[in-house]
């Protein structure tokens, strides 16, 4: 049975010693994502659709600034005993980040970006609540949500990706748990995908009003 262990993530001392990176600027922020690979860098590798979707999602649901251990403890507060998150309880939640999002920027949220990320909230949820009993696991939810986390490197969103799907916390994970780490990604991808379909066909409305 393939295993994988966390060190096969965050190994690349190889790496950095044969490129001549500088871990002195490691962690630097810009535009409220870390700058930790000269493959960030918008001007030489310009971004694909996939990421621009992201950015987006992780904008309007206040994502920008927000570490990945600070969502996992946060929603760890929320789960119940059998390890899900309640449909009431995450959007609850969701609000509150709203507000505290709004306060640290310093601009509020205007009631349409509002509608937006309560409809991105339901949306991703739905996507996690597979027996459709407004209930999401809470391993599967956070191990997906950590990549719009704005506030940490991406070595950190692995990390908590990893914890979270280790069931047994043995530092590895199976080939069915890294299959399932894969499925959270990809389920957030899709969504935020559909809602940059979404702001799309909007703006051709718009347009097509004004004509």
């Amino acid at each position: 049975m393939l295993t994988m262990s966390l060190s096969d993530f965050e190994d690349d001392s190889d790496y950095n010693e044969n490129n001549g990176d500088d871990d002195s600027n490691a962690g630097d922020s810009k535009g409220g994502y870390y700058e930790d690979s000269a493959f960030l860098d918008d001007e030489k590798y310009p971004p694909s659709a996939v990421v621009l979707e992201l950015r987006a999602a992780r904008s309007v649901l206040g994502f920008d600034t927000y570490a990945a251990e600070d969502l996992l403890e946060s929603l760890g507060k929320l789960t119940n005993y059998g390890g899900s998150i309640s449909r009431d309880a995450w959007i609850e939640w969701l609000r509150k980040r709203l507000r505290v999002s709004s306060r640290e920027s310093g601009e509020m949220v205007n009631p349409e970006d509002y509608e937006l990320a309560m409809l991105l909230g339901e949306s991703l949820f739905d996507e996690f609540d597979h027996s459709q009993h407004d209930t999401a696991d809470f391993s599967e939810f956070v191990a997906g949500l950590a990549f719009l986390c704005g506030g940490s490197p991406v070595e950190d969103k692995v990390m908590v990706s990893f914890t979270v799907i280790d069931a047994d916390s043995d530092g590895y994970i199976s080939t069915g748990e890294w299959r399932q780490l894969v499925y959270s990604a990809m389920r957030i991808i899709t969504v935020c995908s559909r809602l940059a379909s979404d702001r799309v066909l909007r703006l051709c409305s718009a347009i097509s009003k004004k004509d």
